[in-house]
């Protein structure tokens, strides 16, 4: 299972003209590499916590709940990541932390507050 954890993060690139879609790349590239000064950048720029990172509308959370990433589960809770969005397959942040038997993620995923603006931290 150690080996796996290098894979999980494949997502197919998508190469774009619109220079619009470029902080999407570089969020999708932040969440892979579970980069979260990066993120917390990119989402203080407006980059939307929950876009969808490749055709499989695989998203951050997604991403965090996969590597039990708690800081960046809490980084994308703090501005507004949508816990219940689901991927291609079906899936959710949830879910993902169910079948991997990450409680500590169920727990926070689950949490009845989530947030759906900016904290004041966040825009400084």
């Amino acid at each position: 299972m150690e080996g796996e954890s290098e894979n999980r993060c494949w997502l197919p690139l998508n190469v774009y003209d619109d220079a619009a879609e470029l902080p999407i790349q570089l969020f999708r590239e932040a969440a892979c590499r579970r980069d979260a000064d990066s993120m917390r950048v990119l989402l203080n720029s407006g980059t939307p916590p929950s876009v969808p990172l490749s055709a499989s509308r695989t998203t951050a959370l997604h991403i965090a709940a996969s590597y039990n990433d708690i800081q960046m589960a809490l980084l994308l809770k703090r501005f507004g990541a949508d816990h219940w969005a689901r991927d291609q397959q079906m899936r959710t942040p949830v879910s993902i932390a169910r079948s991997n038997k990450y409680a500590e993620m169920v727990a926070l995923l689950e949490e009845p507050i989530w947030e759906s603006k900016k904290p004041k931290e966040a825009e400084e």
